[in-house]
């Protein structure tokens, strides 16, 4: 027989994530498992129960007492998933201004631009999903337009600019990189990922020949996939002729 004291069986079969008893006690116990939530919500497609999920926004500032290393493992897992979109709850818990308060002006970017259709925020975790499930463009594309909120311009006719953005994407990336204690050869891979991504590469022979010479040849087909990724999170009407080419 099944001895099931907390009614986790019944919890499974109505896709729930709750702690096993008082949330509060659970999280002061081990900060980490408010990330754990988050990241077995992303795995499982599971909703975080009410209280459980009020716990976490009431204790976030316990997040601070974890290692930097662990926090990016479990944020490595949430960006891996099946549903890296539940990343949004990070800023619905205020998790994220602890671990990451860079990000959190993105959501509040917006880009009045015909080529786009979603706020900063919304872009980023969308062109996320966009891209293969593999750790380094993942990470890539969360980070890739990171520095629009601090380029934002508007011209006059009302529409939104975001001159230097990939340059400003990289120092802050660099930043976070740092703090969460990436190794040396995913960082250089990520930032010049980042570097590239808005580079206009013409399909015809001479311009790949130059891009490839700028890029890296060991890294120019992941470049692809970013800026793929990056035009479908993007106005697919008008960016048709890019993902053409």
């Amino acid at each position: 027989g099944v001895i099931d004291p907390f009614n986790g069986l019944e919890d499974i079969k109505n896709r729930i994530i709750r702690t096993v008893g008082n949330p509060n006690d659970r999280f002061k116990e081990d900060a980490l498992r408010m990330l754990r939530a988050i990241r077995f919500s992303a795995q499982l497609d599971f909703a975080i129960e009410s209280d459980t999920l009020e716990a976490i926004k009431n204790n976030n500032r316990l997040i601070r007492n974890i290692s930097f290393e662990r926090i990016r493992d479990e944020l490595t897992k949430i960006l891996t998933s099946s549903h890296p979109g539940k990343f949004v709850l990070l800023k619905d818990t205020n998790l994220l201004e602890h671990i990451m308060p860079e990000f959190g002006a993105c959501f509040e970017t917006p880009q009045n631009n015909p080529y786009h259709l979603y706020n900063v925020a919304e872009h980023i975790l969308k062109a996320v999903s966009e891209i293969e499930n593999e750790e380094i463009l993942r990470w890539t594309m969360l980070l890739h337009d990171i520095g629009k909120p601090v380029t934002r311009t508007t011209d006059g006719k009302g529409i939104d600019h975001f001159y230097g953005h990939a340059e400003e994407s990289v120092r802050i990336s660099d930043k976070i990189l740092r703090r969460l204690k990436f190794n040396k050869k995913s960082t250089d891979i990520i930032l010049r990922l980042i570097t590239h991504h808005d580079r206009l590469i013409e399909p015809d022979g001479k311009a790949v020949r130059k891009a490839v010479s700028a890029v890296g040849i060991d890294i120019f087909e992941d470049l692809l996939k970013v800026k793929k990724a990056d035009n479908q999170a993007q106005n697919h009407e008008l960016c048709r002729e890019k993902l053409e080419n």
